[in-house]
């Protein structure tokens, strides 16, 4: 069953990350599935942040009392290109990007 939701700007698709890890593309016109799937690693994987800019999927992860993830990767690959423990986040409930900041690139 799906636990984190995006939606992907340049394919007009939704993302879905299921309990299993496992992410896919769903055509948002069509429902049909697209050739884009793979699993995600990390405990306990949540949400799910799309970056159309640089077509990345962010995914964040963590257990309650312990530090939680974020884990970037590239689309359509599914490929993890970059994975940061976030000290003190614990049971990450959402994603957001401030895009005033200069390190922000999502």
């Amino acid at each position: 069953e799906p636990n984190g939701l995006a939606y992907d700007t340049r394919r007009h698709a939704l993302i879905l990350m299921h309990d299993d890890r496992t992410v896919q593309w769903i055509d948002a016109a069509s429902w049909r599935p697209l050739p884009i799937a793979g699993t995600v690693s990390g405990t306990m994987p949540d949400h799910l942040y799309y970056d159309a800019r640089n077509d990345r999927l962010f995914v964040t992860s963590g257990r309650n009392q312990r530090d939680g993830k974020l884990s970037a990767y590239d689309v359509p690959s599914l490929d993890m290109t970059a994975s940061y423990t976030l000290q003190g986040a614990d049971a990450i409930e959402g994603v957001a990007v401030d895009r005033r900041d200069p390190q922000a690139r999502g």
